[in-house]
Order: C-alpha cells, then sequence, then structure tokens
C-alpha cells in the first residue's frame, strides 16, 4: 500500500509538471493608460523633427554667394580718375565689376528659382482642408512675404544689371547710351547686396512657414479636436 501511494504522488507530480510545462506563457496586458498613452505619441515625434526643405540651404548658400558678389563689385568699379575725354568723345575702360555684377546677378535669380521650389514643396506637402480652415492672418503674412520678395528680386535685378552694364567697357563715340559714358553710383552694388538680403530672406522665411504648417497639420490629423 505504501508503494502504491508512493507511486501515485510521484505520477501526480510529473503530470502537474507537464501541464505546467505544456501551457503558454501569456504577455501581461498593458493596461488602457499606456495604450492610450501609445496613440497618442505624434508620428514626427517618433520618427524625429522634420528635417527643412533640401533646397533651403542652396538657396541660403547662392544669395550668400550673391551678396559678396555685390561687395566685390562695389570694390572693383570704374572709378572718375579712369575716365578719358578729348574734348569731344568720351571713353571709359571695362572693369572686373562687370564680371562680379554677372555672378551676382545670376546667384540671385538662382537662389530666387530654388528657395520658391523649396516653397512650393512644402506647401503642396500640406492638406487643403487645412489650409482653408486656417485663412486669415498666416495667410496675410505669407501674402505679404510674397510681395516682399518679388518686389526685392525686381528692384534689385534691374538695379544690379544696370550697374553691371555700366561697369563695361564704353569706347569713343558709342558710351554707354547715346555716345554718352556713364559711370556706376557710389553704393549701388551696395544697395543691390541689401535688396538680395531683403528677398532671399523673405523667402527663406516662406520656406519655414510652410515646413512648419506641414507639421501642424500632422498634428491635428492625429490629435483631432472632439466634436
Amino acid at each position: 500500500m505504501r508503494l502504491n501511494l508512493r507511486r501515485d504522488n510521484a505520477g501526480a507530480r510529473t503530470n502537474g509538471a507537464a501541464s505546467s510545462a505544456s501551457a503558454p506563457l501569456l504577455p501581461p496586458s498593458s493596461s488602457p493608460k499606456e495604450e492610450s498613452a501609445k496613440q497618442s505619441i505624434p508620428e514626427w515625434e517618433a520618427t524625429g523633427p522634420a528635417s527643412p526643405p533640401s533646397c533651403s540651404p542652396c538657396s541660403l548658400l547662392l544669395a550668400v554667394v550673391a551678396i559678396l558678389s555685390c561687395v566685390a563689385a562695389e570694390v572693383k568699379k570704374t572709378k572718375v580718375r579712369q575716365l578719358k575725354w578729348d574734348g569731344k568723345l568720351c571713353y571709359l575702360p571695362g572693369s572686373d565689376a562687370f564680371k562680379y555684377g554677372v555672378a551676382a546677378l545670376a546667384c540671385l535669380s538662382a537662389a530666387q528659382v530654388v528657395g520658391y521650389a523649396a516653397v512650393c514643396a512644402g506647401f503642396c506637402a500640406r492638406d487643403r482642408k487645412g489650409v482653408e480652415r486656417r485663412k486669415g492672418k498666416r495667410l496675410t503674412i505669407t501674402a505679404a512675404l510674397f510681395l516682399v520678395s518679388w518686389t526685392s528680386f525686381g528692384v534689385g535685378a534691374v538695379v544690379l544689371g544696370a550697374a553691371t552694364s555700366m561697369s563695361r567697357e564704353q569706347p569713343y563715340g558709342k558710351g554707354w547710351l547715346d555716345g554718352e559714358c556713364y559711370l556706376v553710383r557710389d553704393g549701388m552694388f551696395v544697395a543691390s547686396a541689401v535688396l538680395v538680403v531683403i528677398a532671399s530672406g523673405s523667402t527663406l522665411c516662406l520656406a519655414v512657414m510652410s515646413m512648419k504648417k506641414g507639421r501642424t497639420e500632422q498634428d491635428l490629423k492625429l490629435h483631432p479636436q472632439a466634436g
């Protein structure tokens, strides 16, 4: 009898161990608070902050080159002492300001095109419904920056183009206009550099605003307002 009881106890122990080993281990269930916290984390926080448009650094670099070229052109422009006069006709030699002016004009145009490529990329990625919901003050600021950017670009291109053209050689009998020689006034290239700063700065502000608005709209999609 004692042998049978020992055998029965050993069998019960082995059966219990086998049932405990065969039972699957379930992961601990997460609480409702943890699930709601996971759902409330925005996608851009999980993936890191949104990087600025790749065109913006290129636009900034082109604007800096344009500004430096304007300053160099101001230093290298034709001086009054270089003017030659034979009693009837005038002559002005060319200067390095022409090369710097062409480089500044090209970089200014490229910076404007590249900058607005970044602006368009930022605004096109936005939700149209979100744009309609937020008409008002931000739209007014965007329109003002747009107007300032293109006005500064246009005036700067005209002033820079005229000063660059005057920096070419003006031979006897031809001059710059109607056989007369023209000198670039002091500060014209510097004024062009200031206009480049205004145009490029407003364009970069538009690019940054488009990036921030895109992130705000993504937050609104992830956190819809109740009611």
